[in-house]
């Protein structure tokens, strides 16, 4: 049963959510002593954020009919009797009141412009398909996503360890999430025939889909290019360049989705954004 309610939570890609507060609090040590205590409850945040932002998206593209029983997709709860879409949005609910209550203490013990960006990003997490706005299906997702995990995340995190603001931290941020981005790209490839059926508007459907994986190449080859001029300007130690070594992850990527197997890439993505994350990481953390 347990197992059931974790793969719910979709844990192969929180990633996504830890190594961009990595990416903050290592570029805020830089400048400071370590806040060990902040930053365990800026990734505890993080993660019920991304919980929040699954659980509600499984929910609702149940519930309106873009997600079926054979859908490649679907949760294992949602196929259990036991349980089904009513426990599902119970533990959402759950799930959404912790990541309030964390919001809050982040404002208490760091400030208002931290309590800002938490409380946007929750708002965020909740509405990406929760009526009445659900902007995934209004084509905002890409965007949304980039700005709230990729750009949001690492910001907070580097304000706990700072008590400052520098926009510096925005173009450093930018690598982790366009990988971010890359996600959710595949996965909208994957659902774009389901989707476009339904009536959603997603991104992907607005670009079409071979213009889709012309971005979701993009996305994965970028972050490269990026690493080489942030080292050439000095913002990163020659060990950020060890995310080259990974090169070849995105060529197979890339290629599995000109061919247009989608099925398995967004966890095969996330993969890329961990490795890429960590070695990333290592060019702030010895800088």
């Amino acid at each position: 049963m347990l197992k059931k309610w974790w793969l719910s939570l979709r844990p192969f890609s929180f990633t996504a959510s830890i190594i961009p507060v990595l990416l903050g609090a290592a570029i805020g040590a830089g400048q400071t002593n370590l806040n060990f205590t902040g930053l365990i409850i800026t990734i505890i945040a993080g993660l019920c954020y991304h919980c929040v932002a699954n659980l509600f998206n499984s929910y609702w593209d149940w519930e309106n009919r873009y997600d079926m029983p054979n859908s490649v997709q679907v949760i294992p709860v949602l196929l259990d009797e036991k349980f089904g879409s009513k426990a599902l949005y119970n533990f959402s609910i759950r799930v959404l009141y912790l990541s309030i209550i964390l919001t809050i203490l982040l404002g208490l013990l760091y400030g208002f412009l931290v309590f800002l960006i938490a409380s946007f990003g929750l708002l965020g997490a909740y509405y990406y398909t929760a009526p009445p706005i659900a902007y995934k299906y209004r084509g905002w997702s890409l965007p949304a996503v980039f700005l709230f995990m990729g750009l949001l995340m690492p910001t907070s995190s580097y304000i706990v360890q700072t008590r400052t603001f520098s926009s510096r931290i925005l173009w450093l941020a930018v690598p982790l999430g366009l990988l971010t981005t890359a996600i959710l790209q595949v996965n909208e490839l994957r659902d774009y025939h389901t989707d476009l059926k339904n009536g959603g508007l997603t991104f992907t459907i607005i670009l079409g889909r071979k213009l889709a994986v012309l971005a979701y190449q993009i996305f994965i080859f970028l972050p490269y290019f990026l690493v080489i001029w942030f080292y050439f300007k000095g913002e990163t130690s020659i060990l950020s360049l060890t995310t080259l070594l990974t090169i070849t992850i995105p060529l197979n990527l890339g290629k599995e989705a000109r061919n247009g197997n989608f099925n398995k890439l967004d966890q095969s993505t996330a993969k890329l954004h961990t490795v890429f994350g960590l070695l990333y990481l290592l060019g702030f953390i010895f800088k």
